[in-house]
């Protein structure tokens, strides 16, 4: 069982980007799909959030789940693409990552999928990724289609990229 000193050790680790002291950590058999007690964040979650893919790659290794997700639905995905780490994004959808994984920003509406959450800081090239892994291009966001809200924020390579592949709104 994971002590709690440990748990706070691997969240820290994964959020510095400690590669050596992590892997130090985690072959001691901790567990590396613990989530955190208040936010639910999983160290998978956290390295994700701080753009730390070495981390991201190692707690990969150490079969993290990626499809685990915070008490707002978050998943690791989602951070990736929240900041546009392109080498992070490929290597959670290779270990499975559900593609379509919406927050709960509010509890009557379905929240941001990591597609928006790209397209929302106008990185165009983890949007394409995503669309190429199978991504929807069909999921509505503030009552907008992918197409159009890659419109709405900017994101031309995106809308190019859609209408190649026969998409409009």
């Amino acid at each position: 069982m994971t002590t709690h000193h440990e748990k706070r050790e691997i969240l820290r680790l994964a959020r510095s980007g400690h590669i050596r002291r992590l892997q130090q950590l985690l072959q001691t058999d901790v567990d590396v799909n613990f989530l955190h007690h208040k936010t639910g964040m999983t160290p998978l979650m956290t390295a994700a959030h701080a753009g730390r893919a070495a981390a991201v790659e190692l707690l990969l290794q150490h079969n993290a789940d990626p499809n685990l997700r915070a008490i707002d639905n978050a998943s690791a995905l989602h951070w990736a693409c929240l900041y546009g780490d392109v080498q992070t994004v490929k290597m959670l959808i290779n270990a499975g990552a559900e593609l379509n994984i919406r927050r709960q920003v509010d509890r009557d509406d379905d929240g941001p999928a990591p597609i928006h959450m790209a397209l929302g800081k106008s990185h165009d090239d983890v949007a394409i990724e995503l669309i190429d892994a199978g991504a929807s291009v069909d999921l509505e966001y503030l009552g907008k289609t992918v197409v159009e809200y890659a419109e709405r924020c900017g994101c031309d390579g995106v809308v190019g990229h859609l209408r190649q592949l026969g998409v409009r709104r």
